[in-house]
């Protein structure tokens, strides 16, 4: 029990899945509100599966921008010095 308590403790802290995971949620939660709003919620296989590919496609554009440089920026920066 204690090696599940310790991957759970693993995954929930770290910053990439707790962001996907946030990420997809959040664009789930959209496609269902837009499906609701117009109508078009359906409690088919089908229409899941659209709402979870767009809310999946929705995610990996966002982490992909998130984890991008910006424009211009030097990819890897340069260590940070201290001042004593």
């Amino acid at each position: 029990m204690q090696v599940l308590k310790q991957l759970w403790l693993r995954i929930t802290r770290s910053p990439v899945i707790v962001a996907t995971y946030t990420t997809f949620l959040g664009a789930l939660g959209t496609q269902i509100q837009s499906a609701w709003t117009t109508g078009h919620l359906t409690w088919s296989l089908a229409g899941w599966e659209h709402m979870a590919g767009a809310a999946g496609l929705l995610t990996a554009y966002t982490l992909a921008h998130l984890y991008a440089p910006a424009p211009g920026a030097n990819p890897k920066p340069l260590p940070t010095t201290t001042v004593q």
